[in-house]
């Protein structure tokens, strides 16, 4: 059973890893546009170094619910909802004492990650490990034959998916010490 302060630790990390701690407003590359030009664009300013974004309004209901959002200050984007279950998960598992270390598989930017290793930092488990398994590379492209659920699907083609290992290890510590 966790105490006030560490109850308290936990939730602020869930909204700084999902970036809803500081304002109203999240920033969104237009990469993901259907607006061939504004992509194009955008595909021009980062040869520069730049990126073109706009401002949305934060969508409690969408974090909330875990829909996919790629904002481009968070560590995470599987939402408070996931975060939450996940932490139920791996209390149970503590809990029922069933041995082990965990897993992330796909990691994005590492913030389910930074978010056990809180959990277990929190509980004073020095006995696990948290792994990354990722391509560290975009998403593969669909194949609608198997999976006809993902016919359509175009995350393969979003740049904010491709997180270069290099960033998701300057982000994240995944061992504890």
């Amino acid at each position: 059973m966790l105490n006030d302060q560490q109850n308290l630790y936990l939730e602020r990390m869930k909204h700084c890893l999902i970036n809803t701690i500081y304002g109203d407003n999240e920033f969104i590359s237009v990469s993901n546009t259907r607006w061939f030009l504004l992509r194009r664009l955008n595909d021009l300013f980062k040869i520069a170094g730049m990126q073109i974004v706009y401002k949305k309004p934060y969508e409690k209901i969408r974090h909330k619910n875990g829909l996919p959002v790629y904002p481009l200050s968070a560590h995470t984007m599987i939402g408070i909802s996931r975060l939450n279950y996940l932490q139920r998960c791996i209390d149970e598992v503590l809990e029922e004492k069933a041995p082990g270390d965990f897993i992330e598989a796909g990691v994005w930017r590492g913030g389910a990650t930074i978010f056990m290793r809180a959990i277990l930092k929190t509980k004073d488990v020095t006995d696990r490990y948290v792994w990354v398994a990722d391509s560290f590379d975009r998403l593969p492209a669909p194949d609608p034959k198997r999976f006809p659920f993902d016919s359509g699907a175009n995350y393969h083609k979003i740049d904010e998916f491709r997180i270069p290992l290099e960033q998701v290890t300057a982000i994240s510590a995944v061992r504890s010490s």
